[in-house]
């Protein structure tokens, strides 16, 4: 497989369980806050991103400390809270779909509209999937 749909598909598919977290969590009661944390959280998701694809992290931190600090805990973290206060589940529901968006968005613009980094692609060459 290229390195470049290796790429696409691993973001891709990194992206699906948050929005479909972001999904679940939604309900009545979503204010202007919440749209608001959606949306930098989805600026904020795509800005780490946008570095990350540039090798600005390589060397201070390893592959698999990021990946765990930008989506697992997060995850669990909306989760715990979504689980032990349901009244919380909106106020989730848009900034753990925004960080989906944000995903989704810079692969779309660095992977459909122009090319992938090459230091992104250096780093899907060395991946199985």
């Amino acid at each position: 497989m290229r390195a470049e749909r290796k790429v696409l598909l691993g973001d891709g598919l990194g992206a699906v369980p948050l929005l479909l977290l972001g999904a679940s969590l939604y309900g009545p009661g979503i204010a202007l806050q919440h749209v608001l944390g959606g949306l930098s959280t989805a600026v904020g998701m795509g800005g780490l991103l946008y570095l990350s694809d540039r090798g600005v992290f390589a060397g201070t931190v390893s592959r698999t400390v990021a990946l765990v600090a930008l989506a697992l805990l997060p995850l669990a973290f909306a989760g715990a809270l979504a689980l032990t206060r349901p009244a919380l589940g909106p106020s989730l529901s848009l900034p753990v779909a925004g960080m989906g968006v944000g995903v989704l968005c810079n692969r779309l613009v660095y992977g459909f509209v122009l090319p992938v980094p090459e230091y992104r692609l250096d780093d899907g060459r060395e991946r199985a999937v």
